[in-house]
């Protein structure tokens, strides 16, 4: 008996290894991709303010001011298909567009607007407006463009 357990405890040590490494492996398959996506702020109240992506750290704008900035996206990584003779078809991660929230903080007032929605991604420059009205209204905007 001693014998017949001897053989299970090299033969479970090696199991136990290979369910190890195969969970290191599938672990390294994660969905998202961290992309930089660039931005450019304007500001065109006398306040200054912060602008918050994805409810991360706020980036800091001048009253009156504009600013280029650099925020990590996840990006989906989708596999590619695969096309004739085997290279890929589809776009590829960098291609990839993703919706981000934004959000702006007058550091004035201290109000926080609601956050609006852009599409970002590593081929993309999304530009974030926070704008006040003659009325004193604030109002925030996105566009994404290659």
């Amino acid at each position: 008996m001693v014998k017949d357990r001897v053989r299970e405890g090299p033969a479970m040590n090696k199991s136990m290894i290979l369910l190890v490494a195969l969970a290191v492996i599938v672990s390294a398959c994660g969905a998202f991709i961290e992309r930089d996506a660039q931005f450019v702020g304007y500001n065109t109240s006398k306040d200054s303010i912060l602008v918050y992506v994805n409810d991360g750290g706020g980036f800091p704008i001048s009253a009156n001011g504009t600013t280029k900035f650099v925020v990590e996206v996840p990006i989906p990584s989708n596999p590619v298909q695969p096309g004739y003779f085997g290279t890929p078809s589809g776009p590829s991660s960098i291609d990839k567009v993703v919706r981000v929230s934004v959000a702006f903080k007058n550091l004035t007032t201290g109000k926080l607007l609601p956050p609006i929605f852009c599409d970002a991604g590593a081929k993309l420059v999304t530009t974030v407006w926070y704008e006040v009205s003659s009325y004193g209204y604030e109002s925030s905007r996105c566009q994404a463009s290659w």
